[in-house]
């Protein structure tokens, strides 16, 4: 396992549409780590994440920028300095609805990120980056 990896080799996280501008993926597997998988990045304004749940726990760490999760039916605010805890299996999704980007990390425990969209019913995950 190597002990450090540099933000710019990670790849972008894949969309219904393709790469996310500004949102880098640490699949934990890829580094020989099991239970930990890392989201970094932001949100431009007005940007947004659909309803959607995981078969692990999740968290995020707001970093600067404020938006709003949904989880259940729980909507809450989020500003720098919080943590918003997501148990397994509750449907969340996130949305900027400022003029401000939104810089926030996403933490799995799990070693690959796998979602199902809500409304949809699709089981979605990344692609290997040697796929890619």
């Amino acid at each position: 396992m190597q002990p450090k990896v540099s933000i710019a080799d990670l790849p972008l996280v894949q969309g219904r549409n393709g790469p996310i501008a500004g949102r880098f993926l640490l699949e934990g597997a890829r580094f020989g780590l099991d239970h930990l998988t890392v989201v970094l990045g932001e949100l431009a304004p007005g940007q947004s994440v659909g309803i959607h749940f995981h078969e692990y726990e999740e968290l995020f760490i707001i970093h600067g920028g404020r938006g709003t999760f949904t989880l259940g039916a729980t909507t809450v605010e989020a500003g720098p300095g919080d943590v918003v805890l997501i148990p397994t299996g509750v449907p969340h999704g996130f949305t900027n609805h400022t003029e401000e980007t939104w810089y926030l990390s996403g933490v799995a425990a799990a070693g690959r990120l796998i979602g199902t969209i809500v409304d949809t019913g699709h089981r979605h995950h990344q692609p290997s980056p040697d796929t890619a």
